[in-house]
């Protein structure tokens, strides 16, 4: 029977946990009678719990002697079927139970610190909000909530360690709104590309440098660079466009020749030496014991 649209109180008879279904199942029943069924009385509330609690529930009942006055009590229900429920607790098993439990990774604060107000009302502690404290610290999942628990001190209460987990489990939930804001993407995304841009550049330069470095030639035979001038094979050649030995003609350098002034008062071999070669920018003085003397240069880039 549904008052209003509010489902009617449901005892699970089946559960693997009577404990806990019985404290669903009361819960649910007391908010009834002091909601729709308020203005009810006492007694037809009793035949509302009878009528809730389900077959299994009424053959316990007609187990029970009752006066006609504890028949039209609620609390001497209540007191009946949890005595049924519950068995006989061990302390030393709750206890262990209760310092056992974790929070979990995925698992919210919230869910955390209920499970350990339930299992803490088994484990007879003189101090039941002090032992609730002492497990969060110890038990929750974030290292850095530790750290500030513990570094409140001997002055940390139940409420202080709850608002500090609290405050941290909102803040975490508000950086991840900000780093899937637009605005984070989108220079996310600038930034990636700026960096394969980079690399681009980069791979480029070093192509244009393979490239150069293969690409460089021997001034004096115009084939591919040598490691040691003892393999050109312009060595003891002579030139048939100017004369002179080492070189050949394809990589003649004469065209570019032209006369300056000598630079400087030191002397020089004989009087064809008293001037200086200039190759582009270059000057290329002459030695007393080489027919010529060369350079690889760069202009500009």
């Amino acid at each position: 029977m549904d008052f209003a649209g509010v489902p009617s109180p449901h005892m699970n008879w089946e559960s693997s946990n009577l404990p806990d279904a019985w404290r669903k199942f009361r819960q649910h029943a007391e908010l009834m009678f002091a909601g729709l069924l308020k203005k009810r009385g006492e007694d037809e509330n009793c035949s509302y719990l009878l009528l809730w609690i389900g077959e299994k529930g009424r053959d316990i009942f007609n187990t029970w002697t009752l006066t006609t006055e504890e028949a039209k009590v609620l609390q001497t229900y209540y007191d009946k079927y949890e005595a049924y429920v519950m068995p006989k607790t061990n302390i030393i098993f709750a206890r262990y139970k209760f310092h056992e439990r974790i929070q979990g990774a995925t698992e919210t604060f919230e869910q955390f610190v209920t499970e350990l107000r339930l299992l803490v009302k088994d484990c007879a502690y003189a101090d039941s909000e002090e032992m609730v404290r002492d497990r969060i610290v110890f038990g929750i999942h974030s290292p850095r909530v530790r750290e500030k628990l513990l570094s409140v001190g001997s002055e940390l209460t139940l409420d202080k360690a709850m608002d500090i987990a609290r405050s941290h489990e909102i803040a975490q939930a508000q950086l991840k709104t900000f780093a899937n804001s637009p605005h984070d993407q989108v220079v996310h995304a600038v930034n990636t590309r700026k960096e394969s841009h980079k690399r681009t550049v980069k791979a480029l330069h070093w192509s244009s440098n393979d490239v150069a470095e293969r690409d460089k030639t021997c001034g004096y035979c115009g084939n591919q660079a040598h490691s040691a001038s003892n393999k050109c094979p312009a060595r003891g050649k002579q030139c048939a466009k100017c004369g002179k030995r080492n070189h050949f003609a394809k990589v003649c350098r004469s065209a570019y020749k032209r006369n300056v002034h000598a630079v400087g008062k030191e002397a020089l071999c004989d009087e064809e030496d008293t001037q200086s070669e200039f190759f582009v920018d270059a000057v290329l003085k002459k030695s007393c014991d080489t027919e010529q003397a060369f350079a690889d240069i760069q202009l500009g880039n």
